[in-house]
């Protein structure tokens, strides 16, 4: 009854729902630290060029580009990488195995494999031949999805690269001790089919229906991360429903 009732409203749900708790704490969470020099070294053989981003509210942050790529680091901790391909292109698209590889020793190269980090798919890339693959932070018992990695490997010669990586990792602290009571993830869905039509959506396929942790970063020192619903679509595309409020969550 309850998937004819999604049906209905344009939600298409191919795996059947979690059951979730009467009720859940939150999680409190601390920002990021990073050295922004020894990142910009491990990404680049030479002093790149660098120029200030446009702030957008409290959000400020830098550009580093030089003729292999370009590197942007905002003040809450984004880090948004992009690889100059050019000819390297190979002609043969990896495998999703031969795609984690690169991914992982990608990752490990920076130091940004900690054993918190979670597989969490692998889908088709931007381009043809390109795979995109998501991590995300596991926290004790609780996926956080508000820490959060994606990147997308290429082919190329003498075999795959990471041609682009988005990254947001931050530093769960523990849980804390009142519980409120949660929205079914039924109730989630419906709300999120409401909407569809503002989201650009005749209907939605999805993947899978989780339980954890999600927050924007913020200028704080810790804050507080509410328990989401994650929704997956097919192609790995992410919606968070707030699991206290029922509100859907931008990007």
């Amino acid at each position: 009854a309850v998937q004819d009732q999604l049906a209905r409203s344009g939600i298409d749900l191919s795996s059947p729902l979690p059951a979730p708790p009467a009720a859940a704490p939150f999680l409190r969470v601390g920002r990021p630290a990073f050295s922004e020099g020894e990142l910009v070294g491990a990404f680049f053989g030479q002093t790149p060029s660098v120029s200030p981003l446009a702030a957008k509210g409290e959000i400020s942050g830098s550009r580093y580009f030089d003729k292999t790529g370009e590197l942007t680091v905002t003040s809450r901790g984004l880090i948004i990488y992009s690889r100059k391909t050019g000819d390297k292109a190979g002609p043969v698209a990896p495998t999703e195995a031969e795609s984690r590889q690169a991914a992982e020793k990608f990752l490990r190269h920076l130091g940004w494999l900690p054993a918190d980090a979670r597989f969490d798919g692998a889908y088709p890339g931007p381009a043809p031949g390109q795979v995109s693959l998501h991590y995300y932070q596991q926290a004790g018992d609780h996926p956080f999805f508000g820490s959060r990695m994606k990147l997308v490997v290429g082919p190329a010669e003498p075999g795959p690269e990471v041609v682009s990586l988005e990254r947001i990792w931050m530093l769960p602290q523990g849980l804390g001790s009142e519980k409120r009571a949660l929205i079914l993830p039924s109730s989630a869905l419906l709300g999120l089919a409401g909407h569809l039509d503002s989201l650009g959506l005749r209907g939605l396929a999805v993947e899978s229906v989780r339980l954890g942790y999600f927050s924007q970063p913020y200028d704080s020192d810790t804050w507080e991360a509410a328990p989401f619903w994650r929704v997956r679509a097919a192609g790995g595309r992410d919606f968070f429903i707030n699991a206290l409020t029922g509100e859907l969550e931008q990007q």
